[in-house]
């Protein structure tokens, strides 16, 4: 991956005029959004579960995330970044969704996965 060198300065101009600077190694990329749940519903899914190898059903959470549009100063500057979107999820640990409420407002951070 190609990307930005961080680096950090050493030395001074003082030294002869000149700057040294350490490289600090490849960075990971990130990229941060905010979004609201929108939507949260529990249904009962039947289908092929892979890691029982078997049929099954299952209650599974949908759940639906939009961009922010307003509300904060900090959602208006999230906005002009991403005014339009959607994630959806579905969910099979529903402990997990318990966490999601709609209404509620969530950071999301993509990074490239190596």
């Amino acid at each position: 991956m190609y990307g930005l060198i961080p680096l950090r300065r050493v030395g001074s101009e003082a030294a002869g005029g000149i700057s040294f600077f350490e490289n600090l190694g490849p960075i990971n990329l990130m990229t941060r959004a905010k979004f609201q749940c929108s939507n949260k519903t529990i249904t009962t899914d039947s289908g092929w579960d892979y890691l029982e190898n078997a049929s099954t059903t299952k209650e599974v959470a949908n759940i639906e995330l939009l961009p922010v549009t307003g509300g904060s100063e900090e959602n208006k500057s999230f906005f002009k970044s991403t005014p339009n979107g959607k994630i959806e999820l579905r969910v099979l640990n529903l402990a997990a969704a318990e966490m999601f409420e709609i209404g509620k407002e969530y950071y999301v951070d993509f990074t490239v996965a190596n």
